[in-house]
């Protein structure tokens, strides 16, 4: 369905309201517009369209002018005023034509004015562009309203989402969300579509093969229907749907991660066990792997929360494998020494290196070099803040030899 049959849809059995203490025109009016298969509110005086409208508020108001007791001037301003009915889209329609009246009605807060003797032809076509304006309006604010309460969440987890000294803006994580799963979920709507015509046509096809046709009927009708064509592209239409369904279900991973709230227990561990651990989880699916050398880690206790250290070092090295792709003898080193009170680890690798002008934005959220759809850019904003939140420090730089090196500290044990 277009944007224009959902705003049609959506026009289509809007509540009217007919305010005109001529009965007959009021009857008039209200039958021509119940054929057009809206509903109508018929009322004859301002005063029971006041209260009539308070108690069940129309989406558009046709007022007019010359009544007796309260007129339509009146009767706008206190539309306007009313808490309910103040942002309801009011029309005139008066047998004053001067310019001064017209005016004097949008003073009032009308959004239209509208002659007698009227053309319904032309009050049509102005109803139908009033209440699809104030469709966009509802749907704009109804999407205000949840970016609103997407953007209350958000703060409230930004501090946990990027370094301390580098908080990336609200708007950067905002934009960062929206460009990361466009795309996936433009795979699915995309090919959701497709599955749905694809299924029509299936339908078709076997409707007409239970119903016992003729041969060249059936076969006819598959060529028409491309039935062959729609049974080979199912397959990758599927496939396409789970990867991005699973692109999208990373991201919301990396996010939950990202926010989480509570500091996890750290106790002694042996940094070693937690380097050996995080090698292999690596290397598991990883096919061919590349070398990764850890003889010069040393076997000392660190003060850490085991499985948020084992994620720091599994970020950096994914990070270092994509860095390898297509490098001839791809190596990582793991290295540690002591240094005061804390362990200092260093990932290194004999790639490309990093591009000088990156490095000011490596730790900030949704910021990545890999190409769209390979890498979310919260890896090392995740791990910044993991090892920020040891009391530790997290750097990064180039090699003199090639290749870069990423570097943190975790505290000694002192027991």
């Amino acid at each position: 369905m277009t944007q224009a049959d959902r705003t049609n849809q959506a026009v289509t059995g809007s509540v009217i309201a007919v305010v005109d203490d001529s009965a007959t025109l009021c009857e008039m009016l209200c039958d021509l517009l119940n054929d057009e298969g809206y509903i109508t509110q018929p009322y004859l005086c301002g005063e029971d369209a006041l209260n009539g409208m308070a108690m069940t508020p129309p989406d558009l108001i046709l007022l007019d002018i010359d009544m007796p007791g309260m007129d339509g001037y009146e009767v706008c301003a206190k539309i306007k005023s009313h808490a309910i009915l103040s942002a309801t889209p009011v029309l005139f329609i008066s047998s004053y034509s001067a310019l001064d009246d017209k005016l004097k009605a949008f003073d009032f807060g009308a959004l239209d004015y509208v002659t007698k003797p009227i053309h319904f032809a032309e009050v049509k076509a102005r109803i139908k562009t009033h209440l699809s304006l104030r469709y966009y309006q509802q749907a704009l604010q109804s999407q205000n309203d949840t970016l609103e309460a997407t953007l209350t969440a958000l703060k409230a987890t930004q501090q946990q989402l990027v370094q301390a000294e580098k908080l990336a803006s609200l708007g950067q994580l905002v934009a960062g969300v929206a460009h990361e799963i466009n795309n996936p979920i433009s795979f699915i709507v995309g090919n959701g579509h497709a599955l749905k015509k694809n299924v029509e046509r299936l339908e078709k096809y076997l409707d007409c093969v239970h119903a016992h046709a003729q041969e060249n009927e059936i076969n006819a009708l598959r060529e028409t229907l491309r039935i062959d064509a729609i049974t080979q592209e199912l397959g990758p239409m599927v496939g396409d749907i789970l990867e991005s369904a699973g692109r999208v279900t990373s991201i919301v991973d990396d996010l939950s991660h990202s926010s989480a709230q509570q500091q996890a227990e750290k106790e002694p561990i042996d940094l070693k066990d937690a380097v050996s651990l995080a090698v292999k989880w690596v290397t598991t699916h990883r096919h061919p792997s590349p070398i990764i050398q850890t003889e010069n880690v040393v076997s000392t206790p660190v003060i850490a929360h085991k499985g948020q250290l084992i994620q720091v070092m599994v970020n950096v090295l994914n990070n270092a494998m994509d860095a390898l792709k297509g490098t001839n003898t791809p190596v990582i080193s793991i290295e540690s020494h002591v240094l005061d009170a804390f362990v200092w680890v260093s990932i290194s690798d004999n790639g490309a290196g990093i591009d000088e002008n990156k490095f000011s934005q490596l730790f900030d959220p949704f910021f990545t070099t890999k190409k769209v759809g390979e890498g979310s850019g919260l890896g090392l904003a995740i791990s910044y803040r993991l090892i920020t939140e040891h009391g530790g420090e997290f750097k990064a730089e180039n090699r003199p030899e090639g290749g870069a090196r990423f570097s943190f500290s975790i505290p000694l044990s002192t027991t």
